[in-house]
Formats: structure tokens, sequence, C-alpha cells
């Protein structure tokens, strides 16, 4: 009986090989995995996709007593920088590289009050991306405790090389790595810093 086991989970790793990113959970297929911080989607949300949970602290709060709004843009930048050093990408090989991400647009969009102690769960996909991935959209939601969406956050972006200061395309290691992003269902590629504006 074991032996038939070892068999049938060898089947289904050669399948999933030949599938290539592609995973099932809840018998629905999704067409990109993340192998690391996934969880099955919110409702907001059509893909698979990579979540981090934070805890908000007393000195992100305002004098309203609720998150101030620089707050949600740091929790954001934290995870979105949290997805490649989970790949083994981390600061410090941009600093190698001397290259590094640019903000050419941020906007958010706040829905709910979050207050203190709450753990939040932030998600990170690209909407939209070059196909050489030196210019992107990246889409966040921050959700409450209780599962309802607080913000959202969408950021134009780039890569800039930091001797010449100047435009870059990423080196094929983090063209790779940007392959592996979530996306959104509604994702497309583009050409240049020509980003439609996301409208939900």
């Amino acid at each position: 009986m074991r032996e038939r086991v070892r068999v049938r989970e060898s089947e289904r790793e050669r399948e999933s090989e030949r599938e290539g990113e592609r995973e099932k959970v809840g018998g629905v297929e999704f067409l990109l995995s993340h192998p690391l911080t996934l969880s099955p989607p919110h409702p907001l949300l059509s893909k698979m996709e990579y979540f981090k949970q934070i805890q908000t602290k007393w000195s992100d709060m305002d004098a309203n007593g609720h998150l101030r709004n620089t707050a949600y843009s740091e929790f954001c930048t934290h995870v979105r920088f949290s997805f490649f050093a989970e790949y083994n990408f981390e600061p410090r090989r941009l600093k190698e590289l001397q290259i590094g991400p640019i903000i050419l647009r941020e906007e958010a969009v706040f829905y709910r009050e979050i207050g203190l102690m709450e753990t939040l769960k932030i998600s990170c996909q690209l909407y939209q991306a070059s196909p050489d991935f030196s210019t992107f959209n990246w889409v966040q939601f921050v959700f409450k405790e209780n599962g309802k969406k607080a913000a959202k956050l969408t950021i134009d972006a780039m890569w800039l090389d930091l001797t010449n200061r100047k435009p870059i395309v990423p080196p094929e290691e983090l063209q790779a790595l940007c392959k592996k992003i979530p996306r959104t269902k509604d994702f497309e590629f583009i050409q240049g810093n020509n980003f439609r504006r996301l409208i939900r």
C-alpha cells in the first residue's frame, strides 16, 4: 500500500513538472504559483497570491488614533522586498549589482480604519510590466484581521542604474525572479511606462 502511495506521489510530481507553474487549490487551478508564502486567493484576488502578515504598533498610529497614511506605503514596501528576499535576492544583492527600484507613481485608496495591534494581511501582485521587466506596476491590498479590505495601493516603478543614475533593463537573474511574481487576472505586458490606470 505504501509503495502505491509513493508511486502516485511520484506521478503527481512528474505531472507538476510538465505543467510548469500551475497549481491546484481546492479544486481550482492557478496559472502562477509561489513556493513560499502562498495562500488560497482572497475573494478580491483571482490567482494564487503572496501574502505577508504585519502587526501594527504604537508608532504607526496618527493623531486620530488609526493607522497613519504613510504606514500603508511602508508596510507594502516591506512586503515587496520580503518577496525578493524569500528568493534569496536581498537588498545587498541589489547593492552588489548597483541597481535599485524607484517609484514613478504611488496611489493609495483607503476603505476602512486600522487600529493599534491589528494583524494585517498584505498582498503583492503584478498588474502590468514591460516584457523585460524594466518597468512594472504593483497592486497591493491591505486586509484587516476580519478579512475586509482596508486599502489598495498601486505603484508604477522601474529599475535605476545607481552608478549612471539612468533607467536600466534588469539583469537576467532579476528578470527570472520577476517572472515568478504572482499576477492579477487581467495582467498585461506593456511597452515602456505607458501604465493603464487600475480602476476597481
